[in-house]
């Protein structure tokens, strides 16, 4: 708070209610102690720039009792740091005074910066041009000129061959966007050279303000692989689930650039670990999204198929996308069995995941609702499990013996809340040396472990004695009844 000769109360301060969203200079004052009708606001600052370390103090320039305002002010161009200190020097009334000053320009660029002449684009220059802090008028004209890389000093600026700057918008206001393309300035550019554009703004009174800077530069690609496609999902199709049917997105290089995709390669396994192989191709077409099928490589094929697909340019792979997979797992009790499955699913309804066999009930087990156990039984109007989940184990009274095959993609970076008390688990990932004794080594002491067992009916379990957990590696598609005594978490190993 500073006060002046000629009884007048300048409250300064900083305030970021404004349309940038950054800290601003506003003055109240007041001759009268601020009451509504002698309470006055003057705006300083209006700007996009960064600003701090405001103070205050008064000034008399000739007769006029004034106020003079200094703070520290990133103004720069986009991607530049230089905080400079600024003065602002204003006494009660100045907005009335003659306006002789143009408007400023902030966030100037060029779109693309730098400039990729491998990846030959549209290129566009725009500023926003404001007249806020220099008298508020609207700003009725933007120019744009090409000089040379020295000219740092706008009073250097030929302004006499300027190309004219388009405005957004309709109605004219004190802040405006000026855009202009400028794809024919770029033909002959060379690589590693670099250009400088100044753009200023004119009010509706006819002053030009000074203008500030934009530099652009050229780069060239050099060759390399195209960015792979993205494993969208995996479904068993076909009128008896026999053939895998694996979607994908395509490669950002599908039509757009020099490491133009030509092809899709899809690589196969029937382990996790490889060895991979190519088992078809699939032609680059530029459409968004693209479907291979797995002739019989479905339900009533007994293999697992683990499959990744890569992009293909006149040069080189893609790196490879996320697994996919198809999983079975065959049951030959046709009573009760422990069932869980290993694969991400497009649809986790049960009629979707359990399809490939036939069975007359599902059960599962949650241990923190008051009702514990879960049901879906097919044709049954409500059902308490509506979607199965890759983390739960489920009993499944089976009417027949069947095998039970899904396709999804390959899970990474599981965990699962484990309960004080019993959980009934399954087991989501392919890794093939994780046992039984790594999972209680991660839970809390006092783990008991209970496993299917066929011939132990009628409830098909039986306790794992501790002497033959490290024995015991854990089965992608079998569930588990684990015991931990305090409530805890388990991170699922990957492969």
């Amino acid at each position: 708070m500073v006060y002046t000769d000629d009884g007048i109360v300048w409250v300064p301060y900083m305030e970021v209610g404004n349309l940038y969203g950054v800290p601003n200079m506003w003055t109240w004052y007041s001759k009268n102690a601020f009451p509504p009708s002698d309470r006055n606001l003057t705006i300083v600052t209006a700007d996009a720039f960064a600003k701090g370390h405001q103070m205050a103090d008064t000034l008399t320039i000739g007769a006029k009792s004034c106020v003079y305002e200094v703070w520290h002010e990133n103004i720069a161009p986009t991607g530049s740091v230089n905080y400079d200190v600024y003065l602002a020097t204003y006494c009660a009334g100045w907005e009335n005074e003659a306006d002789n000053l143009g408007p400023v320009t902030v966030n100037q660029a060029t779109i693309p910066n730098p400039y990729n002449k491998t990846y030959p684009s549209a290129f566009r220059v725009k500023a926003d041009i404001n007249d806020i802090s220099t008298g508020y008028n609207n700003i009725s004209a933007a120019q744009l000129v090409p000089t040379a890389l020295i000219v740092n000093d706008p009073t250097l600026v030929d302004w006499t061959d300027a190309w004219v700057m388009n405005l957004t918008g309709v109605n004219r206001s004190p802040s405006e966007t000026a855009w202009v393309w400028a794809n024919w300035t770029v033909s002959g550019w060379a690589v590693g050279s670099c250009h400088r554009y100044w753009i200023r703004g004119q009010d509706q009174l006819g002053n030009w303000g000074s203008g500030e800077f934009v530099d652009v530069c050229v780069t060239k690609a050099t060759a390399k692989p195209p960015p792979p496609p993205a494993m969208q999902k995996a479904e068993l199709t076909g009128a008896s689930y026999q053939n895998v049917t694996l979607t994908w997105t395509r490669s950002f290089d599908d039509g757009n650039g020099v490491n133009n995709v030509l092809l899709y390669k899809i690589w196969r396994a029937t382990s996790i670990y490889g060895p991979y192989s190519v088992v078809a191709s699939v032609p680059a077409i530029k459409v968004p999204t693209y479907n291979w099928a797995d002739v019989n490589a479905g339900h009533g094929d007994f293999n697992n198929y683990f499959y990744y697909v890569q992009a293909n340019s006149s040069l080189f792979d893609s790196p490879p996308t996320k697994l996919a997979a198809k999983f079975y797992r065959t049951m030959n009790a046709g009573t009760k069995e422990l069932l869980s499955f290993p694969l991400v699913q497009a649809n986790y309804g049960p009629t979707a995941v359990f399809k490939t066999f036939n069975y007359d009930s599902v059960r599962t087990y949650t241990p923190v609702d008051q009702d514990h156990w879960k049901s879906y039984k097919p044709g049954k109007p409500y059902n308490d499990i509506t979607a199965l989940d890759i983390k739960e184990g489920y009993w499944v009274d089976m009417t027949a013996p069947g095998t039970m095959t899904v396709a999804g993609l390959v899970p990474e970076n599981v965990f699962v809340n484990l309960y004080q008390g019993w959980n009934l688990v399954g087991f989501p990932t392919f890794n093939e040396t994780y046992t039984v004794a790594d999972f209680a080594a991660s839970l809390p002491p006092g783990t008991l472990i209970e496993i299917y067992d066929a011939s132990a009916g009628p409830y098909y379990l039986q306790k794992l004695p501790q002497s033959q957990w490290a024995a015991t590696v854990m089965q992608p598609g079998v569930a588990y009844w684990v015991y931990v005594s305090s409530t805890t978490q388990w991170a699922v190993p990957g492969y």
